[in-house]
């Protein structure tokens, strides 16, 4: 009996080539950097710049609203200092994070998948953290403490 080997080559698509800097449809906002992104909130591979692009612009739509009650009180403001448009940045990258988490959990049920979806649920509730120190850093917004009696 013979065997006949047949082999199906695997071709992958050209990768779609995506411009390092986003551009704020917002002027008042500065740009965004996907290759910062990558450097500063490590992502593995499986994120696309594609998907992580779609990523950063939906987090611009956020947080540009989130800041548009400060903006409209604070019509003065020309421009953003270079430590406002530091504190900017970090916030689309908090949201951007959070994001990319929720896009890609980890379906497994078993005891160790529970596990990992426990560590996500808190690797997204300290990017909200994150998100929101930004953002009250940036608004200039005093930090609050509540107690409970």
């Amino acid at each position: 009996m013979s065997r006949s080997s047949t082999l199906i080559p695997h071709v992958q698509p050209d990768p779609i080539v995506i411009d390092d800097l986003i551009i704020n449809y917002d002027a008042f906002y500065p740009d965004i950097s996907i290759a910062k992104y990558r450097r500063e909130y490590r992502n593995d591979d499986t994120v696309t710049d594609e998907r992580l692009k779609e990523n950063i612009e939906t987090a611009l739509i956020f947080i540009n609203d989130a800041l548009k009650k400060w903006r409209k009180d604070n019509p003065e403001l020309l421009a953003l200092s270079d430590i406002q448009q530091q504190l900017y940045g970090r916030a689309v990258y908090h949201r951007t994070k959070q994001y990319v988490i929720k896009q890609y959990p980890d379906i497994d049920t078993t005891g160790d998948g529970a596990d990992k979806a426990e560590s996500m649920h808190l690797r997204i509730r300290d990017e909200q953290q994150g998100e929101r120190e930004t953002i009250r850093l940036l608004t200039g917004r005093a930090r609050t403490t509540v107690t409970l009696i």
